[in-house]
C-alpha cells in the first residue's frame, strides 16, 4: 500500500512567479490600489480640496523619508541594540512612544507656530521642547527602571539561560 497523499498541491506550487514574490495574487494588489484611490478621493471630497496636487506631493515626500532614510536608520539601530544586556523592548517602547510625541507634537516642539499658539490662546507658548526631552528622559529612565528590577528578580539560572539563548 503506498502512502503518497492524495489531493490538491502544496500552497507554494499553486502559487505563480508574482503571488510567490508579492504574496497575494494580482487581483489582491489592483484591489488594494483601487481602494486606496477611492479612499483619498472621497477624502479629498470631503475636506473640500482643490490642489490635492500638493497632498499628493507631500504624501510621496513623507513615503520617500521613511522608506529610504528612517526605515534603514531604525532597522540598523535595533540590530545593534540586539546584543544589549537588557531586552530590546526596554529601548523599543519609549522611542517608539517619545516619537509619537513628537509627531503630534512637532509644530509646538520645534516652535514652528507660535504666533498662531499665541493668537488661539491668548498666552506665550511654553517651552515645548523641554518638556518633551523630560518627557523622553523619564521613558528611557522608567523603562530602565523596569528592567534593572525584572533582571533582578530573575533567578541566577534563569539569566544565564535567557543569555544563551539571546534574549
Amino acid at each position: 500500500m503506498s502512502t503518497t497523499q492524495q489531493g490538491p498541491p502544496p500552497e507554494h506550487e499553486r502559487k505563480g512567479r508574482f503571488a510567490q514574490r508579492y504574496g497575494e495574487s494580482p487581483l489582491h494588489l489592483v484591489g488594494f490600489a483601487l481602494t486606496f484611490a477611492v479612499a483619498g478621493w472621497a477624502a479629498l471630497q470631503l475636506a473640500d480640496l482643490r490642489n490635492a496636487f500638493t497632498i499628493l506631493v507631500w504624501f510621496a515626500g513623507a513615503i520617500l523619508l521613511h522608506d529610504l532614510v528612517l526605515y534603514p536608520a531604525y532597522t540598523a539601530l535595533d540590530r545593534a541594540l540586539q546584543g544589549a544586556p537588557f531586552g530590546i523592548n526596554y529601548v523599543r517602547v519609549p522611542a517608539m512612544l517619545s516619537g509619537l510625541l513628537f509627531l503630534v507634537w512637532f509644530p509646538l516642539i520645534l516652535e514652528r507656530s507660535p504666533g498662531l499658539y499665541r493668537s488661539v490662546t491668548g498666552v506665550e507658548p511654553p517651552d515645548y521642547l523641554a518638556r518633551w526631552l523630560l518627557i523622553t528622559a523619564a521613558l528611557f529612565v522608567g523603562s530602565l527602571v523596569v528592567a534593572a528590577l525584572r533582571r533582578a528578580r530573575q533567578p541566577r539560572a534563569g539569566r544565564a539561560a535567557r543569555a544563551e539563548d539571546g534574549v
